[in-house]
């Protein structure tokens, strides 16, 4: 059985998953800048309410970023403690990548490109480029502006919470962007047991969330 932690953005989910990818459980709580608090307990909760313990556990799985870096780091450290506790593995899974996952795209004819982008302040944002779940670029950090939008062409779908910033005038009738769309721990752990499966492990002494840009104070 696989845990799952989701915590770089509002959002702090948990879920535990089945060795075939069936998800048993799944909590989410909604509260700005309680991840540390909610974390442990929502773990003890979604254990305890299934009739499993620790001992359960072949893996954790993490969204690693990019996103909050306080709320990746919570996870990081928690996962990490769980891992070395238990002596089982930690998987990493790509918080854009996952994104991307859970968007249920059932066309990709006109080469349908997906964008996850996540708020880095301002009118900064994380974000790559997916065809289906391929990643085609670099995950990396993007001014928007009017430009950016002017020099690309095609069927683009925009999602996360940095798609929202977006100006419906600034894209084209091929593109939209699409709202609603969160990261949650289940799909990160369902990408999560691929990984489990192919043995793609992280170290634990060396692991650090992708934060893209170096945390700075203020």
């Amino acid at each position: 059985m696989l845990i799952a932690f989701e915590t770089s953005q509002q959002l702090c989910s948990v879920a535990i998953l089945s060795k075939n990818g069936v998800v048993i459980d799944q909590l989410v709580v909604d509260e700005i800048n309680n991840h540390a608090k909610n974390l442990p307990l929502m773990t003890n909760e979604i254990l305890k309410n299934n009739g499993y313990h620790f001992n359960n556990l072949s893996g954790v799985a993490v969204s690693k970023g990019p996103g909050s870096y306080t709320g990746l780091r919570i996870a990081a450290a928690y996962a990490k403690g769980i891992c070395f506790g238990l002596n089982i593995p930690l998987i990493a899974v790509s918080t854009l990548r996952a994104m991307a996952a859970q968007l249920n795209i059932q066309d990709y004819s006109n080469g349908m490109l997906l964008v996850p982008m996540i708020d880095a302040r301002r009118m900064e944002v994380y974000a790559a480029t997916f065809n289906k779940e391929e990643l085609l670029d670099e995950e990396r950090a993007i001014i928007l502006d009017k430009n950016y939008f002017q020099n690309i062409e095609g069927y683009y779908r925009f999602f996360g919470n940095g798609a929202e910033k977006i100006p419906t005038d600034w894209i084209t009738k091929d593109q939209a962007i699409i709202k609603g769309v969160k990261p949650i721990a289940s799909v990160i752990g369902k990408l999560a047991l691929v990984k489990l499966k192919n043995k793609e492990f992280e170290d634990l002494d060396s692991f650090e969330p992708n934060y893209i840009k170096s945390f700075r104070l203020g």
